[in-house]
């Protein structure tokens, strides 16, 4: 199951403290360039940027704990998932909800 993260404390932990990595879901305002940190997270985690219109505009594969991120491209949803999702779920650039659709049935 996915949990959101809608409120600023729950962006602020993200995945940060948690032995496992959990899917996330990040819901902001607006579409904005991404700037993330990864202290304190144990473990890889796979990045899913996504526009207003649920549309995959960017993946980053393994991103590696105690790193920065900046996303090259402005998204206003962000899925924080297990390392090798990406793979074993068949995202890719472009796709749109109903490709990933598991992750997200319990995120609206």
């Amino acid at each position: 199951m996915i949990e959101k993260c809608d409120s600023f404390l729950k962006q602020l932990r993200g995945e940060m403290f948690r032995k496992k990595i959990k899917p996330l879901l990040f819901i902001f305002n607006n579409e904005r360039i991404m700037r993330l940190h990864s202290w304190f997270c144990f473990g890889k985690i796979d990045l899913v940027f996504l526009d207003k219109n649920f549309k995959v505009v960017e993946i980053k594969k393994g991103w590696k704990n105690w790193s920065f991120y900046t996303s090259k491209n402005k998204c206003k949803y962000l899925l924080e998932l297990p390392e090798g999702s990406i793979v074993k779920d068949k995202i890719k650039l472009g796709s749109k909800p109903e490709d990933f659709r598991k992750f997200l049935n319990h995120a609206y």
